[in-house]
């Protein structure tokens, strides 16, 4: 697909225990649901089913131009399926000012590890600039409530993930906990931040760097392990994986 309309559906992808929607800029639109996850219903007064935090979240800023500031910037590319593997392609250009760039988003729902969601972001940039590319969890707009937040692992002296959360759905019906791990490759010197100040903002992850052009920019791959149903809920161990067939090249300054 390479022009969306308003009466396109967004994208599907499942492995049966993850539901997940992927508009046609998947950073910021979109939605999950979790096999057994559910909240009282607001018309009928009874169960139904729920939505949990969006594990596909991230947002790109250019030179204090933020993608989620000026979404009416970004315009899609192409989107399309790869369903020889069950993966979602998407590409879009963000143009907030003079410096344009090109961002690459690969997602996929894990089918031998079932509560993973694999999600990497590439950046291409056509002049030098200031870049900020954040990763996370992120239930705004979600009905319900958090139960936790946390950025430390518990047991732990070193963090296992960059965070955890759980969260209870609307009439608190049920519950589920998420946890995401992002890993960043090929600038040295990128400053990396995890949100563990304000206990009400979503679970993110920021890598600020300094970019230049480059054929091929930026490689941030991240997994996040996501949302899960209640008899699995505190239990997600955040363990990284790679994404098979993918360079791990970042074109920087310093690289």
């Amino acid at each position: 697909m390479t022009s969306y309309r308003p009466e396109y559906l967004p994208a599907y992808l499942s492995n049966g225990m993850l539901g997940l929607r992927v508009g046609r800029i998947p950073l910021l639109d979109g939605l999950c649901i979790v096999n057994g996850l559910a909240e009282r219903d607001p018309v009928e007064d009874g169960e139904g089913f729920a939505r949990a935090p969006y594990p596909l979240w991230g947002d790109v800023v250019v030179s204090g131009h933020g993608l989620s500031w000026h979404r009416e910037q970004a315009s899609l590319v192409e989107q399309a399926y790869d369903f020889s593997c069950g993966e979602l392609y998407t590409r879009f250009r963000f143009q907030p000012q003079s410096t344009a760039i090109q961002v690459e988003v690969l997602v996929f729902c894990s089918r031998s590890l079932p509560t993973v969601v694999g999600h990497e972001v590439r950046v291409g940039v056509d002049a030098d600039c200031d870049l900020v590319i954040t990763g996370g969890l992120n239930p705004a707009g979600v009905p319900g409530r958090w139960i936790s937040r946390r950025t430390q692992t518990p047991g732990t002296d070193v963090p296992v993930v960059d965070g955890l959360m759980e969260w209870e759905t609307s009439g608190g019906l049920s519950t589920c906990g998420a946890a995401y791990v992002t890993r960043f490759e090929g600038a040295e010197g990128a400053e990396r931040r995890v949100e563990d100040v304000d206990t009400r903002a979503p679970l993110q992850t920021s890598y600020a760097f300094r970019a230049q052009p480059g054929p091929r920019l930026c490689d941030a791959p991240a997994l996040e392990p996501a949302p899960q149903p209640p008899a699995q809920r505190a239990r997600s161990n955040g363990s990284a994986l790679d994404l098979p067939g993918r360079d791990a090249r970042l074109r920087c300054p310093a690289g």
